[in-house]
């Protein structure tokens, strides 16, 4: 894990944290509720401001939905990876 990046949405500054491949997993791992994973996701990465579980859950769609697809972007690579590892590992 590293530094901070920022994603504004709106008028609002959300600065994140990218996960550790182990947190990533298990934040959007097994069979998911998709909107569970996108707010699960935001809770782990989001640093400033401080969210609640709560306050997550109740974000206007747009800023949900843009919030959430935009962590999801910073770990793509990460993604990418592990789904090549583990189709080859079915092979």
């Amino acid at each position: 894990m590293g530094e901070l990046i920022e994603i504004k949405i709106d008028e609002t500054v959300f600065k994140a944290q990218k996960l550790s491949g182990y947190r990533l997993l298990k934040v959007l791992g097994g069979d998911r509720d998709e909107a569970d994973a996108y707010r699960d996701l935001i809770l782990a990465c989001v640093k400033e401001p401080q969210l609640s579980k709560e306050e997550v859950e109740e974000m206007d769609s747009p800023v949900f939905l843009k919030l959430g697809t935009e962590l999801l972007k910073h770990h793509m690579g990460d993604l990418r990876g592990f789904r090549n590892f583990m189709n080859l590992s079915k092979k």
